[in-house]
This record gives structure tokens, C-alpha cells and sequence, in this order.
């Protein structure tokens, strides 16, 4: 499976929704053309970080899917019906057009948060309480967003009912974040402890931003540049990992393992997590 990230440069102001959306259609055009089976746009990307919410976007996404052939993840805020508030929502459109699911973020429990009165977001964030697991012809896919790689415990629950893919879109991280150390590591932390792959991808204002995608044995991309970056990730191996019991030296049928096989088998105590 080929997964492409993106780390667009994204504008605010006057225009500025035209021209992320612009730029979106380029960046999906060039993932498509690389051959990209999915592609992943950070957090508030390209949607308004502030309404009004543009909800024809959805049926955008959907027209572009099936039209560059890929699946896809974009955001959109998302009124909440009958409130003043908005969810951050990423959605996952399928290569025929078809809206598979979205994820509206659930954590952290501070109300308001960094969405009211954020520098560039400006509205009133609404925390929803579903951690949903998507079907797709690869595999299961998790979405979390942004810093909510904090919460090891929503990815392991992801990855206990299925996903072995999680989906970090991003907001603002980049060298010039004191988090930046921190995030590297857990991005792949979060793929070994659960032995799944992941994939973090961030805006950026000119400042480059943070891609990355970790497979359980290796970090497969890292890079804060701006733009489309592609690669291969073996679903197969993962599936492996997740099948086979630890062995002394981890040692796998063919090639060695590089972490921990049998995680949720061999390395769960359920007895003493009550």
C-alpha cells in the first residue's frame, strides 16, 4: 500500500479559502499521479479554521476521490446541529467517492480548549464521545487528530478493535515547536506499542511542518518539508507481527522481527488493568 502525506502550505486571510482549496486539488492531483492508494491532509485542511464551515467540501472531496482514483483524508468543521459550536472533524472518502466514516475529535476534557481564541482557530470546539474504526480495501484505519498522540490509551483502543493503520492529521507542529522532539518520538511509539502503522502530517505557514509515517520495525518518513511525500508501507508485516507470539530474539519466520511481536497476546495483563 502507497500512503502520501501532505504538508501544504496553508494561508489565512482574505482569499485565502479559495487558494487552500486550489492548492488541495494540486497536491491530490500530484499524490494521484505518484500513485498514492491513500492520501492524507492535516487538521483544519482546507477547510475555514474559523466559521463559517464550508460543508460543500464534502461533496468535493468526494468528486476528487473518484476522479484521482485514491482514498482520502480531509477536514472539515463541522456545526454541531442546533448550537453555536463546532466539531473538528477529518473525513475518509473511499477511491469510488463514497464517505466511509468520520472522526470528530474527542479529547482533551478542557472546555474552552485552543480552538477559542487560538491565533488561527477561532470557534467554540465540541467534544464528541465515538472512537471509530474504518473498513477499507486495505485494511482498518484509526483516525485521532493532532495532539491527541498524547492519549496513548485512544490509539490502543483503535488498534484493539482492528485499525491497523491510525491517522494523526495535524495543526501547527514544526522545527520552531519545543514539542517537536517529543512528537517524533511518540509517532512512532504509538506504531510500536501497537504494532500498526502511523502517519502524522502537519500544516505549514513557510516554516516547513512535520511528516511522518512509522511502521512498528522502522520509521519509514520524517521529513518537515513542505509538500507531497510517498511510501510504501506492508500491511502484511504488520498483520505478521500482530499473529505471530514472542520469541527469544523476536526471531520471525523469514526475517527477523525489529520490536516486540504478539503485543496484544503475549503483553496484555487484563487483570491488572482494573
Amino acid at each position: 500500500m502507497k500512503i502520501a502525506t501532505v504538508v501544504p502550505r496553508t494561508h489565512f486571510g482574505d482569499g485565502s479559502e479559495s487558494i487552500n482549496y486550489e492548492n488541495f486539488v494540486g497536491y491530490l492531483e500530484e499524490a494521484s499521479k505518484l500513485g498514492a492508494d491513500l492520501v492524507v491532509f492535516p487538521e483544519s485542511y482546507p477547510d475555514n479554521w474559523q466559521p463559517p464551515a464550508n460543508l460543500s467540501l464534502l461533496a468535493n472531496f468526494q468528486l476528487l476521490a473518484r476522479k484521482y482514483k485514491v482514498h482520502l483524508i480531509a477536514s472539515i468543521l463541522e456545526p454541531v446541529f442546533e448550537s453555536e459550536k463546532f466539531y473538528n472533524t477529518s473525513v475518509l472518502i473511499n477511491d469510488l467517492g463514497e464517505e466511509v466514516g468520520r472522526y470528530r475529535r474527542t479529547t482533551p476534557n478542557l472546555d474552552p480548549w485552543l480552538y477559542k481564541n487560538g491565533g488561527k482557530w477561532e470557534y467554540q470546539w465540541e467534544r464528541d464521545n465515538k472512537l471509530p474504526i474504518f473498513e477499507t480495501k486495505f485494511g482498518s484505519i484509526g483516525i485521532l487528530i493532532c495532539s491527541e498522540i498524547y492519549a496513548p490509551l485512544l490509539a490502543t483502543t483503535l488498534a484493539r478493535k482492528g485499525a491497523s493503520i491510525i491517522i494523526y492529521p495535524t495543526g501547527l507542529t514544526s522545527d520552531e515547536s519545543p514539542l517537536i522532539s517529543t512528537w517524533k518520538t511518540m509517532t512512532w511509539a504509538r506504531a510500536i506499542e501497537n504494532l500498526c502503522i502511523t502517519v502524522v502530517t502537519t500544516n505549514s505557514t513557510g516554516a516547513g511542518g512535520l511528516s511522518m509515517i512509522c511502521s512498528p520495525e522502522e520509521i519509514l518518513l520524517s521529513t518537515v518539508d513542505e509538500g507531497v511525500h510517498l511510501r510504501d508501507v506492508d500491511l502484511e508485516r504488520v498483520n505478521l507481527l500482530r499473529s505471530s507470539h514472542d520469541t527469544f530474539m523476536s526471531q520471525g519466520p523469514t526475517d527477523p522481527f525489529k520490536t516486540k511481536p504478539g503485543i496484544f497476546m503475549d503483553w496484555v495483563r487484563e487483570d491488572l488493568e482494573s
